[in-house]
């Protein structure tokens, strides 16, 4: 019987969890009471980017935490904050600008391992329709 692994997908609410999880192992009485204000707006999973709204006193407590947090739902993970954003608009501005960064640098990848432009008109098109509904979903993001 050879095993077959299930690679399950991260979403948003197993970060949340993990957050979560780890504010309260780590920060105990005074993280449970940071634990209610901790909302997890948007998960990316091709990107690996998460949108994540606390107050602004409960900041520097939620980024000492997630230095902490080493995996999701079993699968490693190394955390690290892009922004730092007082209002959703310029989050969601930074959150965009990491989509087109990561989508550029996977296209870079593909010409590196490929050589000479391997990918067709048609598989192109298809990843910008991609990217453009993963940046919708940005833009939806709700206060």
């Amino acid at each position: 019987n050879p095993e077959i692994e299930i690679k399950s997908e991260i979403e948003a609410k197993d970060v949340f969890r993990s957050i979560h999880h780890v504010v309260k192992s780590e920060f105990g009485i005074v993280g449970a009471g940071i634990l209610e204000e901790i909302k997890v707006r948007l998960y990316d999973p091709e990107a690996r980017i998460a949108m994540i709204k606390i107050p602004r006193d409960k900041c520097n407590f939620v980024r000492a935490a997630i230095t902490f947090l080493t995996e999701i739902k079993e699968v490693p993970v190394v955390v690290s904050t892009i922004a730092v954003s007082a209002s959703s608009r310029t989050a969601k501005i930074a959150a965009l600008h990491e989509l087109r960064c990561s989508f550029n640098m996977k296209k870079k990848s593909n010409f590196r391992r490929f050589g000479v432009e391997s990918i067709t008109f048609k598989e192109e098109s298809a990843r910008l329709v991609e990217l453009e509904q993963r940046m919708d979903t940005v833009r939806s993001v709700v206060d």
